[in-house]
């Protein structure tokens, strides 16, 4: 038998020691103490030592392998009270010695029967996340041609601050342990977990759609917005409102309509239409009284498009119903532009060799006057700074020229006092009726172009209706204690009143003819005060009847183009 070598016989004694010090395992019921545990831990240190430095036989490499196998099925016993692990942390082995690193199975954790739905929860919080995330990107898109403004910020920032907290926590191991501990401070038990997660995930599903279905409404701020810039003459700023309030109502036909307004007012008549038929596909009324109107002013001397354009405006008329915006106002416009379209075909006949005498001058002269007497009823009940208000009296006077010449003067006269033409071919309308009266009368173009010195005298308007009604008793009873025995009529005079916070007569308008006249007859003008620079305002309509009876109603200015 050939002798050893020495690396042999060293490799064998420290296998030997190795397999000694194992031995005290093969008795299952024995508990090795710590230093026992040390002691295999340290024989197998002694092990790799040697092998390090020399080459293992195969017999060798078998027992070793061996001792291995037996070593890690008792590493439950040797994990024992943390044995092991103290062993580990006295020493500070590499982590190459995986001997000193066996770790004890994990026990099998005991799932809450509570927690067996967690799936379907966790589905339900992605489904949330994804109807969340489209809606605000749908919210994001609204606001991103524009700068935010304060509101748009706080709003579309705090849904991104939601869906970033709850998607993390949904979607990523360490947003869950984010969110596992926060719901942990909030004392919720770890088995409601996911629900909690859900139920956060559809708050802010909630939330998201909400403000995603608050852009209409959003729209129609900036809508009223528009208007009001519009009825001061403001188109420049008009216009920029109403396409903020497209962005966030892109089907707003009442919108369109606005738009084409404006740009009817500024004589662009194509732009007119094209916005104006957007309104009419959804059969807004305004929006064909606007695209009749439009079609007289490109071509009013072509009596088929003057007939088109009528047919435009009969249709808008019948289609005002109950529930149509501002619908008074809209049947005054409407009424008194088919008022305006019957003069200009009677203008158009009469060029063409007619006379007044004939039959279809009259009808037509019929037909204008009318419309336009039952606009100006309707125009008592509007706002004397609606754009185009008394305009109704400047086309009947021209209308009464043709046969009355001392009827029209009354109109005129109030024409050239209180009208506020709309659009620049209303006031050229004026000056073809008398340039020299346009010189020497202040006709109100506010509506057409705003002055922008003027925009720091803007007052505001009282809204509250316990407050007008207040202010209503108080003007009803100021003209009924001076109302003196005087001038006696036969028709009601209906008057619109200006006040002031307080009650007091800033300023009052006629609304026909005969009521200018007798003005100053009643007890308005005493009561009248000029002197006062009124930071807030209210408008009413009086109607003084020849019964003496006093009645007073507040004009409410709408949201909306009238």
């Amino acid at each position: 038998m050939l002798a050893k070598s020495p690396d042999t016989a060293t490799l064998e004694d420290a296998i030997a020691k190795y397999a000694h010090t194992l031995s005290l395992l093969e008795d299952p019921n024995y508990k090795p103490n710590l230093a026992d545990v040390l002691a295999i831990m340290l024989a197998r240190d002694e092990v790799q030592n040697v092998l390090e430095q020399s080459k293992a036989s195969p017999e060798n490499c078998a027992k070793l392998i061996a001792l291995d196998s037996l070593l890690k099925s008792n590493k439950d016993r040797l994990n024992d009270d943390d044995k092991l692990a103290a062993c580990r942390q006295s020493v500070q082995p590499p982590e190459a010695a995986w001997w000193w690193y066996l770790a004890a199975p994990t026990p099998p954790v005991q799932k809450d029967r509570r927690d067996r739905f967690d799936w379907a929860w966790n589905v339900l919080s992605g489904l949330c996340l994804v109807g969340a995330t489209t809606f605000m990107v749908n919210t994001a898109r609204a606001f991103s041609t524009e700068g935010f403004d304060l509101a748009q910020t706080f709003g579309t920032v705090a849904q991104g601050a939601g869906l970033a907290v709850v998607a993390k926590g949904a979607l990523t191991q360490k947003g869950h342990e984010q969110v596992k501990n926060t719901l942990n401070n909030l004392n919720i038990p770890p088995y409601y977990h996911a629900e909690a997660t859900f139920g956060m995930s559809f708050a802010l599903l909630l939330v998201a759609g909400g403000v995603n279905s608050s852009l209409p409404r959003l729209g129609d701020l900036y809508a009223v917005q528009g208007t009001e810039y519009y009825r001061k003459g403001r188109m420049a700023v008009a216009l920029d409102k109403y396409e903020e309030a497209l962005r966030f109502n892109p089907q707003s036909e009442n919108v369109s309509v606005y738009k084409g307004r404006i740009y009817e007012s500024l004589q662009e008549y194509d732009k007119a239409v094209e916005h104006y038929k957007k309104g009419m596909i959804k059969g807004n009324p305004a929006a064909f009284h606007g695209y009749g109107k439009t079609l007289a002013l490109k071509s009013p001397a072509d009596e088929n498009q003057l007939a088109t354009a009528k047919n435009y405006l009969l249709v808008g008329g019948d289609l005002v119903g109950d529930n149509t915006p501002n619908s008074d106002r809209l049947q005054l416009r409407i009424r008194r532009d088919m008022g305006w379209v019957d003069f200009l075909r009677v203008q158009n006949l009469i060029n063409q060799g007619e006379t007044v005498e004939s039959p279809v001058v009259q009808d037509l002269l019929a037909a204008s006057r009318n419309n336009l007497e039952q606009a100006i009823d309707l125009q008592a009940k509007a706002s004397n700074d609606m754009p185009g208000w008394g305009m109704s009296q400047c086309y009947l006077g021209r209308v009464l020229s043709y046969t009355d010449a001392e009827a029209a003067q009354p109109y005129f006269d109030f024409c050239f006092k209180s009208a506020k033409p709309e659009t620049v071919a209303e006031y050229a309308f004026l000056t073809d009726i008398d340039e020299y009266a346009i010189t020497q009368t202040k006709i109100n173009v506010s509506g057409l172009v705003a002055d922008e010195d003027e925009q720091a005298q803007e007052v505001g308007t009282v809204k509250n209706a316990n407050k007008l009604d207040d202010i209503a008793s108080r003007i009803q009873q100021n003209i009924a204690e001076n109302w003196e025995e005087g001038v006696e009529f036969t028709d009601n005079l209906v008057y619109q009143v200006t006040t002031d916070g307080n009650g007091i007569v800033v300023d009052y308008t006629a609304t026909d003819p005969n009521a200018e006249e007798l003005a100053s007859t009643t007890p308005l003008p005493q009561l009248r005060n000029e002197e006062i620079a009124p930071k807030r305002i209210a408008k009413f309509s009086v109607t003084l009847t020849p019964t003496r009876q006093v009645q007073v109603e507040p004009i409410i200015t709408e949201t909306g183009v009238e």
